[in-house]
């Protein structure tokens, strides 16, 4: 796993990568287990003991298990791997992320916008790693949000850079 770590001038920890998972979803009688990926962004503020996690469907995923259907199996292995972040527990902000990266290129899809949800946790008796409800954020709600949490200089940079920048070409 390549990732791309640095501080910004606010001694926020970045932490951008092409994320692995195995995940294992059922739907009605059918069960699917498959290797999953998508693109990871993790922002650190460890002086506030906040934490911010992106998770961006990708389109190279396509053919796999979607962030959302995988959630839970994507949360848990996020945690194995990096488990300082339970060090800002329970202020741990959860969004997914989907736009025209998570879309073949094509027409209809080269001006869809980009969509953040945010997920929130309720103790759960089965697993505390399943959200209990989502809501979807405009624009104005994601910036409230991230200023909010003490992320306010955070400039998220487009998902095709990102991409670029860790040599990932979004094909299947």
């Amino acid at each position: 796993m390549t990732a791309l770590i640095s501080t910004n001038t606010d001694n926020i920890k970045i932490i951008k990568t092409i994320f692995h998972w195995h995940s294992n979803y059922q739907y009605k009688y059918h069960v699917s287990s498959q290797d999953c990926h998508c693109l990871l962004r993790i922002y650190i503020n460890e002086s506030k003991k906040r934490t911010i996690v992106i998770m961006s469907e990708l389109h190279s995923n396509r053919d796999a298990i979607d962030i959302d259907d995988g959630i839970a199996d994507l949360i848990k292995s996020i945690i194995l791997k990096f488990p300082s972040i339970l060090g800002c527990s329970p202020n741990i902000i959860w969004l997914t992320h989907y736009g025209s990266f998570s879309e073949p290129l094509s027409y209809t899809t080269v001006h869809i916008k980009d969509e953040f949800s945010q997920k929130f946790f309720a103790p759960y008796p089965d697993d505390p790693s399943i959200p209990t409800s989502s809501v979807v954020l405009s624009e104005k709600q994601l910036k409230k949000l991230l200023g909010d949490n003490c992320f306010e200089s955070i400039q998220l940079e487009p998902t095709a850079q990102v991409l670029e920048e860790l040599g990932h070409n979004n094909q299947i």
